[in-house]
């Protein structure tokens, strides 16, 4: 039995020799936990640092904020692993050694004995954001998150570009007074100062090699390389009809832009942008590959409009995925409400929507020639078979059967959109072979080129393999000159056509009688998708090659006073 003692409650203090913190060290304690979130996430950084330029707006967060910032902090903290994977420790200083190593630690690449890992890959180096206006997406990205890199990375450069120097600079502005801020300072306690030797408004540095740059997208771009190029909607959408001005953005993209950086092995690329056209930034990123896409339509739609692999996987590399299921659900309610939401598409017009707000250069269905409009035509009257399937048509065009090729046409004529330019990158040269029964039109071959000698040699065998073929129209401009002049002897019926009024206008010529499904187009044939993408697309596709050429024989055929030579 125990002693009656030892069962005597104890008078002394159960934490006695401990001593408890201060309110001071708790204070410290919160405010080190709260800047250390603020550093391990851009998200919580955005929170935290709204105040110091958005004093009166009130912060509405919602879950497209938080996919912007973990898309973009993954690309930087890729780069940040690649960056210490490098590193000769044994030749650096031991205080920046100390740093490194903790900096390593923190990203998950320290060695339990003090080197870093080499087995350090990036998910991505380039990725394309297309988000709508409205949505945070400056402020995110531009704004805040190269304030959040130096918190992390000081030594880190960006080239930021916008469509024009003001909004380069205005959000470098914006940059920089989160950075001289009173809240920054005493957050974060920075090692670096501005350097007193470059504090301009748009192109400053830090005292530890940190760098911002900012410029219009076209401007001559010289100075250091950087780490990271980040581009904020790099066209005027009021400018987005003009081919030199997009044209203009890719070149500088292409020879001045994407190889100004550091390292081309781990630099990084960031495009944020609403879509516009087929043919501009995003939509060229897109076609030479290899970018991440991040695309958040402000309605969701079911069926992506993009077929990248980003798209096609219905997630990104992160694994992330589009939390909404429904079609048609908006990207946040609480900001875009329905009324909102149709006042907007008011005022944008059917193509001004498709491109701002659903990331999709043209309406759904298709512009000014939806998808539906088409009709098809086969030998047999049947639709082809593959694989015992039906071939499948584009998404959005008719599931009627085919209507019966007709063995005698009233007439037969070729179609030849030609284009000067050598290349598989400039525009092709397109030929279409149509045959007439009444106001019926169907065509029967669909022919690219590219560059004068391949268009010279597809007129030629385009009339030798339709001889029933009594007129070969081509477009009396670019190449067109010379191929009537070389082909007038040896190919009867070339006809040189003077194009009349803009695209948008023959191809408004030609509107009616597509809508009324006049136009048949072969059933199963492999450049069926192209045709109906690119008139769909109109007239913000890539290429409008099929609409000049289809437009040019609607034309000739509505007006038979041509010259034949």
């Amino acid at each position: 039995m125990p002693s009656s003692t030892s069962l005597r409650p104890s008078s002394a203090p159960a934490n006695r020799g401990v001593q408890r913190p201060s309110l001071a060290q708790i204070q410290t304690e919160k405010r080190r936990r709260r800047r250390r979130r603020a550093e391990d996430s851009l998200a919580v950084f955005v929170r935290e640092a709204w105040h110091v330029i958005e004093s009166t707006t009130p912060l509405e967060w919602n879950w497209h904020h938080d996919a912007l910032c973990i898309h973009f902090q993954a690309l930087i903290e890729d780069w940040m692993r690649v960056q210490l994977s490098r590193m000769e420790l044994d030749y650096m200083p031991p205080e920046m050694r100390r740093e490194m190593r903790e900096r390593a630690a923190r990203l998950g690449v320290l060695l339990p004995d003090g080197t870093f890992r080499k087995d350090v890959t990036q998910r991505y180096q380039d990725i394309l954001m297309n988000v709508p206006p409205g949505t945070m997406k400056s402020r995110i990205v531009s704004v805040m998150g190269p304030c959040w890199v130096w918190t992390r990375w000081p030594e880190w450069r960006v080239l930021a570009l916008s469509t024009t120097p003001d909004v380069a600079l205005r959000d470098a502005i914006h940059s920089r007074d989160v950075l001289a801020s009173d809240w920054y300072r005493e957050m974060f306690e920075p090692t670096w100062r501005f350097s007193e030797d470059q504090d301009a408004k748009g192109n400053y540095k830090n005292t530890r090699g940190g760098q911002r740059q900012s410029k219009g997208i076209t401007a001559k771009i010289t100075g250091s390389r950087s780490d990271t190029i980040l581009v904020d909607d790099p066209h005027d959408a009021k400018e987005i009809h003009s081919a030199p001005k997009r044209e203009a953005v890719l070149l500088a993209w292409d020879t001045a832009i994407a190889n100004r950086v550091n390292d081309l092995r781990s630099s990084t690329r960031l495009i944020i942008m609403q879509r516009l056209h087929e043919r501009e930034l995003a939509g060229h990123v897109l076609a030479r590959g290899g970018v991440e896409h991040l695309c958040l339509p402000l309605e969701y739609e079911v069926k992506r409009a993009c077929a990248c692999p980003s798209c096609v996987r219905g997630e990104t590399a992160l694994g992330w995925k589009d939390p909404r299921t429904t079609e048609g659900e908006v990207l946040q309610q609480s900001r875009f409400p329905p009324e909102v939401v149709a006042a907007e598409k008011k005022r944008l017009g059917s193509y001004g929507a498709a491109g701002q707000l659903q990331q999709r250069p043209a309406p759904a269905g298709g512009g000014m020639f939806p998808r539906g409009w088409w009709r098809f035509h086969s030998l047999g009257g049947q639709r082809p078979l593959r694989n015992g399937a039906p071939v499948s048509r584009p998404e959005g065009c008719t599931d009627a059967p085919p209507a019966r090729t007709p063995e005698r046409f009233d007439r037969v004529f070729t179609t030849l959109d030609a284009n000067f330019a050598e290349g598989l990158d400039s525009d092709p040269a397109v030929l279409w072979v149509v045959g007439t029964k009444g106001a019926q039109r169907f065509v029967l071959s669909r022919r690219v080129a590219h560059g004068y000698p391949d268009t010279e040699r597809m007129l030629r065998q385009a009339a030798k393999d339709f001889p029933e073929a009594s007129a070969h129209l081509v477009e009396n401009k670019a190449n067109g000159h010379a191929i009537v002049q070389t082909l007038r002897l040896v190919v009867p019926g070339v006809i040189a056509r003077e194009p009349e009024g803009g695209k948008v206008v023959r191809a408004a010529a030609l509107q009616p009688s597509v809508e009324a499904g006049d136009w048949h187009l072969l059933d199963g044939a492999d450049w069926v998708g192209d045709v109906v993408e690119q008139f769909a697309n109109f007239p913000r596709a890539a290429h409008d090659d099929d609409v000049d050429a289809a437009s040019q024989g609607h034309i000739w055929l509505a007006r038979p006073e041509v010259f034949v030579v």
